[in-house]
């Protein structure tokens, strides 16, 4: 008979809280692994590593842990064609400079610039903002001023983001 390990995580602006938990049929269920880290990812990979060194022979959770090697390697993968496609000549010097805003990384530049053309195109800021979909709406007759919510964009640029 094959057993459930259950993984969570808490997560704070300044910790997380790791913990594991073996439920139990005929009594307690079974916490262990609880730890307290920094807020790091790496104290994500840490943790289940410490888990697979306690846990390996459960099957299940060698299962759940090749799934998600498997899915870390293909975003890796991404990640580097996203930065090869970056460095390229007609995409490198408008990476570099989107890159400058503080939150902007070379696969969201890379997704703007593609997105966007020519940005030429947009005489001033306010036009290219209106053109992402980050200006709301006003519709005035007279004394009556009525706003609205950001336009909805056929292809929304910043909601993966």
């Amino acid at each position: 008979m094959s057993s459930i390990t259950y993984i969570g995580m808490d997560v704070h602006s300044t910790s997380f809280t790791f913990c594991a938990l073996k439920p139990n049929t005929s009594g307690q269920d079974q916490v262990f692994a609880n730890v307290n880290a920094k807020p790091d990812y790496k104290e994500v990979v840490k943790y289940i590593n410490m888990l697979k060194e306690q846990r390996g022979r459960d099957s299940r959770f060698i299962y759940y842990l090749a799934t998600y090697e498997h899915l870390t390697a293909k975003l890796n993968a991404m990640d580097a064609r996203i930065e090869e496609l970056a460095a390229q000549k007609r995409y490198a010097g408008d990476v570099k400079k989107l890159c400058r805003f503080l939150g902007i990384k070379t696969a969201y530049a890379l997704s703007l610039i593609v997105e966007t053309g020519d940005f030429r195109r947009f005489a001033k800021g306010d036009l290219y903002s209106a053109y992402l979909g980050l200006t709301p709406s006003e519709h005035s007759s007279g004394e009556k001023v009525v706003e609205g919510g950001s336009p909805k964009r056929e292809t929304p640029i910043f909601d993966d983001y």
